[in-house]
């Protein structure tokens, strides 16, 4: 009795404190100060580069989120952080920044090492609620402590800005390779001015594209130029905003800000460490009227075990869903060739997340590195309003060597650690 005396009290603070904010910031301008407080993850290696190169970038990359002028860096230094069993990093990172008392996390990746130049994405994830802010692949030539981290500085500047039709190249395997996925906004015929040390070397134009890179051929190359990795690609055409996770209304309300300023003061109490909350369930929004379609697919893991993620414009109506049924949806493949299969002879899961808008859908079997599947989504789909589904296509290639930004909302998550507005996944048993 006494505690629950006391959870009362903490909550009748909280509105105090909330309703005082509220009238403050009413009355008095905007303080201008330190930003959010953003954490960093160590470098993840998939260059193979030597451990004191990566611990020289991390540490770089650190000190430039207190030199930007923007954020706060919190952790006390980059975040140790490793990768799930499945290859994942997303998870693992936002677990280990909201730990941190982070508001957002930059996650980068080591895609090369040649000589003095380095190649890396840099990617940027809100943690409450869930979502994508923005990735891109830079370059540097030095690992010399103040440029190293004056070149972070300016590439936190270029997340934080509305981004630019630009691209970099990344790898010559199998072709060029850039960072112009369909996932950030790009198309297939788009054409970019290949720049290499500030001077317009050659024509480009995306000949085949994925969600998160496309291949480019070279046109109307300068006298001796050849393709390398790390010239940057210009676009043409300005970048229309790209939102690659569904965006939720405003649900700003003085309860939601009560429950915010009584969960920090619960965490002051346990010495900073966020005390155990049950579940806080607020009323979905209304299924919102228009075309339903899936808007967006993404990929992660190595063949066979991938996950692949389909976000849908409207709640789905999942009741009538047969996973076997290939009348709902299915699978095609390609060298080998497989014909119009269910998605359970992939030998993996089907996820629909609480809001029923994202299916995830796991692989064990039955695809090999470099096979290209299609998946095929049918007008048998429903939304919960009745609506049937604009059919839709995803096409993948099955993971061969690649640099893919990490964009799928995780949904598995270290046990006991649940950052707040990440739903909770509900595993659809297969019949």
């Amino acid at each position: 009795m006494k505690r629950l005396f006391r959870s009362l009290s903490v909550v009748r603070l909280a509105g105090i404190l909330a309703l005082a904010s509220l009238a403050g910031f009413a009355s008095s301008p905007p303080v201008f100060g330190s930003g959010p407080p953003v954490a960093v993850t160590a470098f993840f290696n998939q260059a193979g580069a030597p451990q004191a190169t990566v611990s020289a970038l991390s540490q770089a990359l650190y000190d430039a989120v207190g030199q930007s002028g923007k954020f706060t860096p919190v952790g006390g230094g980059p975040l140790a952080v490793r990768p799930a069993p499945d290859g994942a990093i997303v998870g693992p990172a936002v677990n280990a920044a909201a730990r941190a008392g982070a508001q957002e996390v930059i996650v980068p990746e080591l895609v090369s090492v040649s000589g003095s130049n380095i190649v890396y994405r840099l990617s940027a994830y809100r943690i409450a609620p869930l979502a994508f802010i923005r990735t891109q692949v830079f370059t540097q030539s030095s690992l010399a402590a103040p440029s190293l981290t004056a070149g972070f500085v300016n590439n936190l500047a270029t997340l934080d800005e509305p981004r630019a039709a630009t691209g970099t190249i990344y790898s010559l395997v199998g072709g060029v390779q850039a960072d112009l996925g369909s996932t950030y906004g790009f198309h297939l015929g788009d054409r970019f001015n290949v720049m290499r040390d500030g001077q317009h070397v050659a024509d480009a134009q995306i000949t085949s594209i994925t969600d998160d890179s496309a291949t480019v051929t070279i046109s109307n190359p300068a006298n001796g130029y050849q393709p390398r990795i790390g010239d940057l690609l210009v676009g043409l055409q300005p970048l229309p905003p790209v939102y690659p996770a569904p965006r939720t209304p405003n649900t700003f309300s003085i309860l939601g800000l009560v429950v915010a300023t009584g969960a920090a003061l619960l965490a002051i109490g346990h010495h900073g460490q966020a005390a155990p909350i049950s579940p806080i369930v607020l009323p979905s929004p209304s299924p919102t009227a228009g075309p339903f379609s899936v808007t967006s697919g993404g990929q992660t893991g190595t063949a066979p075990n991938e996950t692949f993620i389909f976000i849908f414009s409207q709640p789905v109506n999942i009741a009538p869903i047969v996973f076997y049924n290939v009348t709902y949806m299915y699978y095609t493949a390609t060298s080998p060739n497989v014909p119009q299969s269910p998605v359970t002879n992939l030998d993996g899961t089907q996820i629909w997340d609480p809001t029923d808008t994202q299916l995830t859908i796991t692989t064990t079997a039955n695809l090999a590195p470099g096979q290209q599947v299609t998946f095929y989504f049918t007008s048998k789909i429903t939304s919960q309003t009745g609506t049937p589904l604009t059919p839709n296509s995803f096409q993948f290639t099955a993971s061969v060597q690649r640099h893919p930004a990490d964009m799928r909302i995780p949904v598995h998550v270290r046990p006991g650690i649940h950052p707040p507005g990440l739903p909770q996944p509900r595993v659809t048993s297969r019949p």
